[in-house]
């Protein structure tokens, strides 16, 4: 299962030679060769990179136009948040992918750091 599901990343990779296709593939055969059991969830035929990049835009556009009616300005979003959107478009819990380093305790910080956006301008 593992095989087939690298070979459909790759596959999709090869016959798209858009960055951001080839990014994404890349950033899910890292979570495939870390985390086998999430196979299944790329096989899935319904799921594709392309798609996930459309739902990417789709959560992009909607974003902008919730904040445009509230007045506030969008410039994007960040890596981090698009391959959260990635890992939700294809049903993998991040929670659940877990690596060596992030199996160690994280020592919480006393002080904490809030900052209004309204309070900068």
């Amino acid at each position: 299962m593992l095989n087939r599901a690298i070979e459909k990343l790759k596959t999709e990779m090869d016959s798209n030679k858009d960055k951001s296709i080839e990014r994404i593939g890349n950033f899910l055969l890292a979570k495939l060769s870390s985390n086998p059991e999430i196979a299944e969830k790329i096989l899935n035929p319904d799921k594709s990179i392309i798609k996930s990049l459309n739902e990417m835009s789709r959560q992009l556009k909607e974003a902008i136009a919730k904040d445009q009616r509230k007045g506030e300005v969008v410039v994007g979003i960040t890596d981090e948040e698009g391959f959260e959107i990635v890992l939700q478009y294809y049903g993998i819990e991040e929670n659940k992918i877990t690596s060596k380093v992030l199996e160690a305790p994280i020592k919480k910080s006393s002080s904490s750091f809030d900052v209004n956006i309204d309070d900068l301008l």
